[in-house]
């Protein structure tokens, strides 16, 4: 295989406490299951898409590195703001390693 590439890694703060944010196969799968549709077909102008893939990006980078993670999607989308969701589109995509703390 080639140059693995490293894929951009957000830490979201919710209630107080700190969950990892990244690309999977398992979150794309949560994704078409939650949705009933390929990511290939993701609408970016639809909030609920938006915030449904950054639900399933962060339940299973919580599943791989063990950490619990027990909010539903309407909780998680709770704790976040139209600019919360902004600018987590935009960090999820670019730089590795960022911090994002949502109320």
């Amino acid at each position: 295989m080639g140059s693995k590439k490293v894929l951009p890694k957000v830490t979201l703060t919710i209630n107080g406490k700190d969950y990892p944010c990244y690309q999977t196969l398992g979150a794309l799968r949560r994704f078409e299951n939650e949705t009933g549709h390929s990511v290939a077909d993701f609408n970016q102008n639809s909030i609920s898409e938006q915030v449904t893939l950054l639900y399933c990006m962060t339940k299973s980078a919580c599943n791989k590195e063990g950490i619990p993670f027990d909010l539903c999607v309407d909780d998680f989308a709770d704790a976040l703001t139209p600019e919360d969701l902004t600018v987590l589109a935009q960090e999820v995509t670019e730089a590795p390693d960022k911090k994002k703390k949502a109320q």
